[in-house]
């Protein structure tokens, strides 16, 4: 195995990590180690997480060609390898959506990894350009893809183009008026803070969760500790779309409120902070899983990947 094939496969490994570690920390509202939903367990998450591994190998494969010139962005096919992604999760377990969200965000992410092997660019200075290159430079397939991804995993519609209608209107609507991946994120942004953040290069992994996660872990020295108290911040400033497409805005609003007296009390980080997290997750808990900040977890997530990239590469 060359330097370049082993710097590739490590990439897809630090991604499945990153997934890994997310799910194994104790954050208010998610499946855990101590929690499972109703209809999703812990180890329905373990498994997703390890088998999206392939689904990452080959987004940085596809990225690495781009940053050496031998495939132009738009090949990456970044919708067709969340599609498989989620094919390869949802044959893993029968716990439901439990990587869509994180695939949309990981996939670019590696992609953008693999174009600064290839071009000897280090992750954090250059690899938010390159993913902006990536999702900029989508096709209609690539939300093709992603509409069949959303169909696998029973996610139901995204934002405000609803494609959780059926196939055939969804998809020649799609074709008919040229939409593409990045066209489809941008339609959705305003209610999808997935979307947003692949529209604005990952303006809220790149500028406050990352710095926020490296700085908690410069004092704490432990991992799960440091995502947690970065879930919570990021959860404290930018209300879970999840939670309002779920419930409603006001709802959203007042779990980042709450999330924001838990940090004001130290988090995890002081007895009072931990005595006021586990009563912010039995509340979360305590609505049908309604109140459950999925989107604010593959934020976090994708951080973890971040700073995995940065730190252990």
């Amino acid at each position: 195995m060359t330097v370049d094939e082993d710097r590739i496969t490590g990439i897809a490994d630090l991604a499945s990590l990153a997934a890994v570690l997310e799910v194994c920390s104790e954050k208010p509202g998610n499946v855990s180690p101590s929690y499972d939903f109703e209809d999703t367990r812990y180890e329905d998450f373990l498994l997703g997480s390890i088998v999206i591994n392939r689904s990452m190998e080959l987004s940085a494969r596809r990225g690495f060609d781009v940053g050496g010139g031998r495939i132009k962005p738009a090949e990456v096919g970044v919708g067709g390898i969340i599609h498989g992604g989620v094919v390869d999760v949802k044959r893993s377990h029968s716990g439901g959506n439990t990587h869509l969200g994180m695939l949309m965000l990981l996939v670019p992410l590696a992609a953008g990894a693999g174009m600064c092997v290839a071009r000897g660019e280090g992750f954090y200075l250059d690899l938010r350009g390159n993913v902006r290159f990536i999702v900029e430079n989508t096709s209609v397939d690539d939300a093709l893809g992603l509409y069949d991804a959303i169909l696998v995993s029973e996610a139901g519609g995204l934002g405000g183009h609803d494609l959780d209608v059926r196939r055939e209107e969804s998809a020649g609507r799609l074709v008919s008026e040229g939409i593409s991946f990045y066209e489809l994120m941008r339609l959705s942004a305003d209610r999808d803070l997935v979307a947003r953040e692949l529209v604005d290069g990952m303006g809220v992994v790149f500028n406050v969760a990352y710095p926020t996660f490296s700085n908690i872990f410069r004092k704490s020295g432990d991992v799960r500790s440091s995502i947690v108290q970065t879930f919570l911040v990021v959860l404290s400033r930018f209300p879970d779309t999840l939670i309002a497409r779920k419930t409603a805005d006001v709802k959203a609003r007042r779990v980042s409120e709450y999330a924001l007296s838990v940090l004001e009390c130290g988090g995890v980080f002081t007895e009072e902070g931990r005595v006021e997290l586990e009563e912010f997750s039995g509340y979360l808990r305590g609505a049908g899983n309604k109140l459950n900040p999925g989107t604010t977890a593959d934020i976090v997530a994708a951080t973890t990947f971040l700073w995995l990239l940065n730190n252990q590469f």
